[in-house]
């Protein structure tokens, strides 16, 4: 049961409402349950995600502006520690290593515009607050501050770059978080639910990024002893930006995500997993370049 733990839930659960937004876009160990006293563990992650479809409520409609495509990779850790019986402390941080923009203008020339650096970085306090060993029950909570690396604007030649290809909402917030987990040991299946709740404040430049919800239910079954199928079924919903008062329509929205991800344990100590992330439905404010697949590689271990 320890390492279905530590394997499920340090998978990404945390996506993107719109194709490049900024932040950590996956979530980290705070998807767990609590760790170990005086355990330490450390997640690794890549993800790259790509987008190329505009849509406009619920259906994609032609793309007459001038961004064509948009991806980015990722790569981000997650270091929690058992402070005490039922409480850990832990931080998410992460590095854009590119987050681009590819266009095309009226005479059809293609041109790009990226950016790389350090996202913000979640510090927070997870407690445990109610286990049930028999009736194979869990339930935790955990809040934290987000913190940017830096309050400055990415720039090109002295001019500020979109705000969707910023690697950090450049800004603080808070992030607030629950895990509810229910097992049945005999017919070797385990669920969990886990929800997020982000939050952000006005940046340098009196910008806001909407606060964001997600809500995911993952089920598991082992294979064998070494190898798992978890299949995650995930809920996004995005408030619009504010740009001091105004509110920006095109911005913000809802999201339905399919997650499968197969994991393979190494020696009982390290965690292999490997997780598709496909968009089966959508509601988008305005006209907006949305999600078209995303993926990603995690190692995990206990010491």
């Amino acid at each position: 049961m320890r390492y279905l733990i530590i394997l499920l839930l340090s998978l990404p659960i945390v996506g993107l409402s719109q194709c490049c937004s900024p932040g950590n876009p996956v979530g980290g160990s705070t998807n767990m349950g609590i760790v170990p006293e005086n355990t330490l563990r450390t997640i690794s992650y890549y993800r790259y995600s790509f987008s190329d479809t505009r849509y406009s409520g619920s259906e994609p409609v032609e793309n007459m502006m001038n961004l064509k495509e948009a991806d980015f990779s990722f790569f981000g850790s997650t270091i929690s520690y058992g402070l005490a019986e039922k409480i850990n402390v832990e931080a998410e941080l992460g590095y854009f290593l590119h987050k681009t923009q590819y266009l095309v203008d009226a005479a059809d020339k293609s041109s790009t515009k990226t950016t790389s650096g350090l996202s913000n970085i979640v510090i927070s306090v997870k407690t445990q607050l109610y286990k049930h060993t028999t009736n194979e029950v869990e339930f935790t909570a955990s809040l934290g501050g987000k913190i940017p690396f830096s309050q400055e604007y990415k720039m090109e030649d002295d001019i500020p770059l979109p705000l969707d290809i910023q690697p950090s909402t450049m800004a603080y917030g808070l992030v607030a978080q629950t895990f509810l987990y229910k097992g049945f040991i005999k017919s070797g299946w385990h669920l969990f639910l886990i929800n997020r709740l982000e939050t952000n404040g006005y940046n340098v430049e009196s910008y806001r990024y909407g606060n964001a919800y997600y809500s995911s239910l993952f089920a598991a079954k082992s294979i064998n002893q070494n190898w798992m199928g978890i299949l995650q079924l995930r809920g996004e919903y995005k408030q619009k930006d504010n740009w001091g008062e105004i509110e920006m329509i095109t911005t913000g929205g809802s999201q339905l995500y399919i997650a499968p991800q197969i994991n393979y344990t190494i020696a009982q100590k390290w965690n292999l997993s490997v997780l598709g992330d496909f968009p089966i439905y959508r509601y988008l404010h305005g006209n907006q370049l949305a999600n078209k697949y995303a993926y990603s590689v995690m190692l995990v271990r206990d010491f």
